[in-house]
């Protein structure tokens, strides 16, 4: 699934709607599916976005873990998560809007 993201928190801290607006969004491809990682000890819910030329190739963005859809509507969704930034975990959440190709 083709889609745009954007990050609604940067390390924990909510970003303001005027500074999201004007941020770019990250564009890739979709994934979310159970895997097990070893560092935690069990599986997880992963949502990752990868690069649409490549998709062996992760995006800069750091996968989401324990990721819970909290809606789907249309076009849109949102997803939270945890994310692992420098060996801290934040709480996180993308706005993902499925793009056309």
């Amino acid at each position: 699934m083709y889609v745009k993201l954007t990050p609604l928190f940067h390390r924990g801290v909510s970003i303001p709607p005027k500074v999201r607006d004007t941020t770019p969004s990250v564009t890739g491809v979709l994934h979310l599916h159970e895997e097990r990682v070893a560092r935690i000890g069990r599986t997880v819910r992963i949502a990752r976005i990868k690069d649409p030329a490549d998709a062996t190739i992760q995006s800069k963005i750091a996968p989401l873990y324990d990721a819970v859809i909290e809606y789907l509507v249309d076009d849109q969704m949102r997803i939270r998560g945890i994310e692992e930034e420098e060996g801290v975990v934040y709480a996180q959440c993308w706005d993902i809007r499925l793009v056309k190709i």
